[in-house]
């Protein structure tokens, strides 16, 4: 008889999330744009299912979506479903594996897969091909060098990174360090990244240097995350070349555009944490009247940078009152023009592999003048969500 799944090194799975946002009418008025506010729904199922033997294992996942919108906006699902107001980008991606069997009016349903990776271990190196998650940087809530598939910040579906089309060698670098190369193909190929990565530990400090190209320019960069007495500090450094025919040159320098965020994080008790960062990235606008336009610059509009202004301070509370119950809230304030951006959220465990999420966004800042706006945040409709994950 033939070995059973179990003897034969198989693993399967199933993720199912739902996700249900409210949002307030637009501030930012326009044809096209509803007067009142309106839903938005995403229900998204992952079948996994893996094959591990000794020195090597394959990889795969599917994801189905259905999305439904009431003010049937088209890019209102892209943005909301996720659970937050940022745009998430295009995919690095040398295949089309995505098919969209659904499409009309408020309805979109979608199938893509996310992962299809075969892995082998060859003794000192270490090999990954395939669609799989590729993370650069500390992945905190504000980052610079994840510029691969990155989360919008305070994203809510962090447990599941859209997958790129990549190869992956890993090989030990020293007693505690490592070395990688990722190659990552893109449909134009113009797109596509290389990237070296190195990493290593310093005292109680992990620390990365990466360096390479990336959606046609070059870049490098550094990364530091670990223990300073009581806090947890961590922050992210980088020089991105600027492509001059792709976004105006509104702040730094004419060649290179510099961005880095630096963070502590404070355990004001045992149960509660309190942090503070402060974000810079020479992409942004340092003046406000530059946001009517800064969404066509090439950063943005690829999705590798989400906020549009020069300057921004972040606070992140984490708490956990119950076993049960988490208690999140994160803000961003913008210095350049005087809003702000607040999430708070409260994430209850209903069982070993379900949990529910009650979660808010709050904009402050000045109101568009008719269709322009005069503040990053104060042209953002409030949103009230709820979201669901089970895993079978």
């Amino acid at each position: 008889m033939p070995p059973s799944f179990a003897q034969s090194g198989f693993q399967s799975g199933i993720a199912v999330r739902q996700n249900a946002v409210h949002l307030g009418a637009p501030r930012l008025q326009g044809p096209g744009l509803p007067e009142k506010g309106y839903w938005v729904s995403s229900t998204q199922v992952r079948p996994t299912l893996s094959y591990a033997a000794d020195r090597w294992s394959v990889d795969a996942a599917l994801e189905a979506r259905l999305s439904w919108d009431s003010g049937r906006l088209p890019a209102a699902g892209a943005s909301q479903s996720a659970g937050g107001p940022f745009v998430r980008g295009r995919t690095l991606e040398a295949l089309d594996m995505t098919l969209d069997p659904v499409r009309r009016g408020d309805t979109e349903g979608r199938l893509r897969f996310e992962r299809l990776k075969v892995a082998a271990s060859l003794g000192f190196l270490d090999v990954e091909a395939g669609r799989q998650p590729v993370s650069l940087g500390t992945s905190r809530f504000l980052g610079v060098l994840d510029v691969l598939a990155p989360f919008p910040p305070g994203d809510l579906d962090a447990t599941y990174k859209p997958g790129i089309d990549a190869l992956r060698l890993r090989a030990a670098a020293g007693p505690e360090g490592e070395a990688e190369l990722i190659a990552a193909a893109s449909d134009p190929w113009e797109d596509s990244a290389l990237i070296l990565r190195l990493r290593s530990k310093v005292g109680s400090v992990d620390g990365e240097l990466l360096t390479g190209k990336f959606r046609r320019r070059l870049f490098c960069g550094a990364g530091w995350e670990g223990d300073a007495g009581p806090l947890a500090i961590w922050g992210e450094v980088a020089l991105f070349e600027r492509r001059p025919a792709g976004e105006p040159v509104r702040t730094g320098a004419r060649e290179a555009a510099f961005a880095g965020v630096a963070g502590a994080d404070w355990r004001v008790r045992e149960n509660a944490t309190l942090g503070l960062a402060l974000y810079r990235n020479d992409f942004g606008a340092r003046r406000r009247w530059d946001l009517v336009s800064i969404g066509d610059d090439a950063p943005l509009r690829e999705g590798w940078v989400f906020l549009a202004a020069r300057e921004y301070a972040a606070v992140t509370f984490h708490a956990e009152p119950h076993a049960l119950v988490h208690l999140d809230a994160s803000g961003l304030m913008n210095p350049v023009d005087g809003s702000s951006l607040w999430r708070p959220r409260v994430t209850v465990n209903l069982h070993d592999n379900a949990d529910m999420s009650l979660y808010a966004w709050f904009a402050a800042g000045r109101r568009p003048l008719g269709p322009t706006p005069r503040s990053e945040f104060g042209s953002m409709p409030d949103g009230l969500g709820l979201y669901g994950r089970v895993f079978f």
